[in-house]
């Protein structure tokens, strides 16, 4: 996002960090080391709904902004629920969904989920290996990229979700098939 122009401040205000008690956000009572930087201004979420504790959940930040990313450090099976991707798919041309928490029990989601719940048009890469997921009439080999985070469980975020755009433009053609 820097290389295409944007202030780093712009660039940060893109990235919606969720961990086991919700957004963080400069109004959140949470001991994350990741709050400082990464949080979104109070000020951005007014009339955002909130749980019994106060908290911000993923499917409500999804619900609320134009996620087209979601990275998962949680080990929370299932933390990509159904209605969660469905609804980042519904504004996301091609959604990028990277459930990478291991092993395969603790991933956020199950590839073949993610292309069934985005009628195949996910970019996905796990952070265990799968299978190749055969949708609509084609295989679709499933890159694993558990490397590309040190030690994810000990962060236990939620997920990371990713406003427009997802990655520089000079990146446009990554997972075009």
């Amino acid at each position: 996002m820097r290389l295409d122009g944007l202030s780093e401040q712009e660039s940060r205000s893109r990235f919606w960090v969720i961990d086991k008690d919700g957004l963080l956000h400069s109004g959140a009572r949470t001991s994350s080391r990741n709050r400082p930087s990464n949080a979104q201004p109070e000020s951005r979420l007014a009339g955002w709904p909130r749980n019994s504790g106060g908290n911000i959940g993923l499917a409500d930040v999804v619900g609320k902004i134009e996620a087209s990313t979601l990275i998962g450090l949680s080990t929370v099976q299932g933390a990509f629920s159904e209605p969660i991707v469905r609804e980042m798919a519904r504004k996301s041309p091609r959604p990028i969904i990277f459930p990478l928490s291991n092993p395969t029990s603790k991933s956020e989601a199950r590839p073949e989920d993610l292309m069934t719940w985005t009628d195949g048009r996910a970019l996905v890469a796990t952070g265990s290996p799968f299978a190749p997921v055969s949708y609509g009439g084609r295989t679709i080999r499933i890159p694993q990229c558990n490397n590309v985070y040190r030690s994810p469980a000990r962060h236990r975020s939620r997920g990371v979700a990713a406003g427009r755009p997802p990655m520089s433009s000079r990146s446009s053609e990554v997972g075009k098939t």
